[in-house]
């Protein structure tokens, strides 16, 4: 930020008198008073903002007294927000105060014990312990284990993590572990669609897809554990030169093999690259870091192609242009790799990203024939036509272009490739999941549920509670799993592409099953989310607004809890207490005027009059459920 910039936050910030309206009323006027409250919060979270942006410019300059003067008026708005605590306990501590910096830890913890019955974050006991013991080297360590996985040396390192070898010390196996480190993957995207791309790459099982044994998200950072190629990487061969023909046709038609298991599953890779495909020991080649795969049907978010997120050296038309990404945009990285394998350099080796640019959209690839005459030249034919500016003009598939390119590695110079490859062929799922409920990672072979599912989204709409009622084995939690959520994730209420989900069964236990259930969403939570969600009816209210990163716009984020199996409430908790004290906090927070929280439940018909003895769950029961029943053969 320049100056000029900082001197109009700081004006901006100085014309904050307090709270929105404070004082100021309409007798009985609840809907006055609910939107004054709404603006009155939004001014608050935009205030902060600009707050958070002046200590880090102030902290970067080393001005650490100013830094701190705004880092506690950030406490004076709004006490209950650790990470400004952390930030003044840092700033007394760097500016000598080791004193004051303790205090302010002792503050915070009274603070959330009497207020909240939480205890402060781990990171905020780490750093009060650093300056407990005069360590006043603020920059984080790596950690060098993590859930039972040694870390042992780093291996890779990319845009937004690191890959280091492991030792899962209960089997005593040798895994590779990618962390991705807590300033990524505590941004709000990334914790939306971490869980469930994990579970949909998990689910790839191929012989060239490096497999994902495990993965989790937590406050230091997200984790995927696969498994460890002691071969190193395609790039790193590369670095000893180009490769022989016969390596090179190998390679491709297994990479191309597995990208064709991935495509089936509607995943685009978005990042073929050398550095991404990993050798054994035979020299087998692997195709790993699906790490920002995504739906191949969803389009990427309109604006300037991000360097952040895709490598230069992988970069396709259709992603500079922000046009759709399909099988496609993998085709043409791979069709990259293949003149990389083959010469021993990349196409856009040397240029600035302008040029690359320029380059993807204007010229074709340079000819590999020019430095390579050994080769046969119906070779050039396979990479332009793989590369071709335009998808429609390229390999309709991946397998296709494995296909021509082993037949023109094999025509001893003639400069022919066949008008139709060599096809794959097709497979056939069965989409029944018999007894089974699908997942969200099973929504493109979830059907005959459309009407149904529009129906859950018009209530959704305009509720923040949803019931699906319906008889043992209809399909209930398939059609929220499988149909309601993906629609969110697509947006198809308004703002629902930046929501939450997070999804539990009550169990016996069903606080103890709620915090298991938060965790995974959470940004710098407390050592335990278990007491204070039990403490009172406001202690889920309280735990979303601690631990709910805001969104983009800073404003609070919104969660949908999916309550699978929601008679389990009343048929497994033996203690009505807490059976009681779970749903008066489920209503507290829906119908709080700044709630974060829609509730989402499945509820056999046979225990439905089980709720109702519940007055205000009985009436949010009969105004806002749908019955669901077995498919008719029409849906079917």
């Amino acid at each position: 930020m320049n100056q000029q910039i900082v001197q109009q936050i700081e004006d901006t910030v100085a014309r904050y008198r307090g709270h929105f309206l404070d004082g100021f009323f309409v007798n009985d006027c609840m809907a006055f008073e609910e939107w004054a409250l709404l603006k009155r919060e939004y001014f608050q979270r935009q205030i902060l903002i600009l707050l958070r942006c002046l200590v880090a410019y102030y902290d970067t300059m080393g001005e650490y007294d100013r830094a701190l003067c705004f880092a506690r008026q950030q406490i004076d708005i709004d006490p209950f927000q650790e990470q400004p605590h952390q930030q003044v306990m840092r700033l007394l501590a760097l500016t000598g105060q080791r004193a004051a910096a303790l205090a302010q830890y002792e503050t915070l913890k009274y603070l959330l014990d009497k207020e909240m019955c939480m205890a402060p974050a781990a990171k905020t006991s780490a750093l009060h312990q650093k300056i407990l013991v005069g360590d006043l080297d603020m920059a984080e360590a790596a950690t060098p284990s993590v859930r039972g996985y040694e870390l042992q040396e780093q291996i890779g390192l990319g845009h937004h993590g690191v890959v280091f070898r492991a030792v899962q010390t209960g089997v005593n196996r040798e895994v590779a572990v990618k962390v991705i480190q807590p300033q990524y993957a505590n941004q709000p995207d990334f914790i939306r669609r971490f869980e469930a791309e994990a579970q949909l790459i998990a689910r790839l099982e191929h012989p060239y897809i490096v497999p994902l044994y495990d993965y989790w998200r937590e406050e230091d950072g997200a984790f995927l554990v696969m498994r460890w190629l002691r071969g190193g990487s395609l790039q790193s061969k590369l670095a000893n030169g180009r490769l022989a023909l016969k390596t090179a046709v190998t390679i491709i038609e297994q990479i191309a093999s597995a990208l064709t298991i991935a495509h089936k599953q509607h995943i685009v890779h978005r990042d073929i690259k050398p550095a991404n495909i990993l050798l054994d020991e035979e020299g087998n080649a692997y195709l790993t870091d699906f790490g920002i795969a995504q739906d191949s049907k969803r389009e990427i978010d309109k604006g300037s192609f991000d360097t952040t997120l895709y490598s230069t050296t992988a970069v396709s038309p259709e992603l500079i242009l922000n046009e759709p990404v399909t099988p496609l945009t993998d085709v043409y990285s791979l069709g990259l790799v293949l003149y990389e394998m083959l010469t021993g350099c990349h196409p856009f080796a040397g240029l600035s990203l302008a040029d690359v640019i320029a380059y993807c959209l204007d010229k074709p690839i340079p000819f590999v024939h020019e430095s390579r005459s050994d080769l046969p030249p119906a070779i050039d034919d396979v990479i332009q036509r793989a590369t071709a500016r335009n998808p429609n003009g390229r390999f309709p598939d991946a397998i296709s272009f494995a296909s021509a390119f082993g037949y023109a590695a094999k025509t001893n110079g003639k400069s022919h490739i066949p008008a139709i490859t060599t096809p794959i062929k097709a497979t056939i799922s069965n989409p029944y999941r018999g007894l089974q409920a699908f997942e969200e990672a099973d929504a493109n072979l979830f059907y005959g549920r459309v009407q149904f599912t529009e129906q859950l989204l018009s209530h959704l709409s305009s509720t923040r509670f949803l019931a699906v009622i319906g008889p043992s084995g209809c399909g209930k939690s398939s059609v929220v799993k499988a149909g309601l959520i993906p629609a969110l994730r697509k947006g198809r209420i308004p703002g629902s592409e930046n929501w939450f989900v997070v999804e539990m069964k009550p169990g016996f236990q069903p606080f103890a099953e709620l915090a298991t259930a938060l965790r995974p969403v959470a940004v710098n939570p407390p050592p335990s989310l278990l007491e204070p969600l039990q403490k009172d009816k406001q202690g889920l209210l309280r735990v979303l607004r601690r631990i709910l990163p805001d969104n983009q716009h800073g404003e609070r984020s919104q969660v949908v809890l999916f309550i699978d199996q929601f008679e389990e409430l009343f048929t497994q908790v033996e203690d009505k207490t807490i059976q009681q004290l779970f749903l008066d906090n489920l209503l507290t927070a829906i119908q709080d005027p700044l709630s974060q929280l829609r509730v989402v439940v499945t509820l056999r018909a046979d225990f439905y009059d089980q709720p109702l003895q519940y007055p205000p769950l009985g009436e949010l029961l009969r105004q806002h459920s749908e019955l669901a029943l077995p498919l008719t053969p029409s849906e079917i």
